[in-house]
């Protein structure tokens, strides 16, 4: 009688059993692969570096002393302005044509890879960096051109060239600017001088 009543109920189990059974939702342990994610790093890295038009000679009135204002704008794979991290060179020359092998009449070298430093160069209003830097009082400046080398901690290399405008004033001329103060705090070394001026 036993064997029956086992049998019976196999065979009467073999055609809805698994339907009955209940579903159990596991929770997920791996997420899904992103599609083509490769290895992304930071997106935000500058791509490009321009030397920006208001980038300028002009005197220091205070000193009565020449002073290069050169402002350097990074941008990124998408075309926005932002920040860098990396080593900055300066040179200035005034040469008829522009050439990597002519002689600069200054040589600067900014790093900006201290957190602190970079920030006091960086100006929020215009998205540059401002670099302020004395120059010889005995040279005269006729046609300057800037070169701008950038090499950043992520390896990348960038370069611009550019005229710059060769403010002619007089002593007792107001030419500054709002806020517009230089410090004696050294920042650049310059083999001539290191007499660089961090921004304000």
């Amino acid at each position: 009688m036993l064997l029956i009543v086992g049998l019976t109920s196999s065979i009467g189990c073999g055609t809805g059993c698994d339907q009955l059974q209940p579903t159990v939702d596991r929770p997920q342990t791996q997420p899904d692969p992103i599609a083509d994610s490769g290895d992304v790093g930071w997106p935000y890295w500058p791509v490009s570096m321009s030397i920006h038009a208001l980038t300028r000679i002009t005197i220091d009135r205070g000193e009565n002393a020449p002073v290069l204002e050169a402002r350097v704008e990074f941008t990124d794979a998408e075309g926005a302005t932002t920040k860098a991290t990396g080593q900055v060179l300066l040179e200035l020359t005034d040469d008829v044509a522009f050439a990597d092998a002519a002689p600069a009449s200054e040589v600067w070298s900014i790093d900006l890879r201290a957190l602190r430093k970079n920030a006091t160069h960086f100006d929020e209003v215009t998205r540059t960096y401002l670099f302020k830097l004395r120059l010889k009082p005995e040279q005269q400046w006729h046609r300057p051109r800037l070169r701008v080398q950038f090499q950043g901690a992520d390896g990348a290399v960038l370069t611009d060239r550019s005229s710059v405008r060769p403010y002619v004033i007089d002593a007792g001329q107001d030419d500054k600017t709002p806020g517009d103060v230089l410090s004696d705090e050294p920042d650049a070394v310059n083999p001539a001088h290191a007499d660089a001026l961090p921004a304000d």
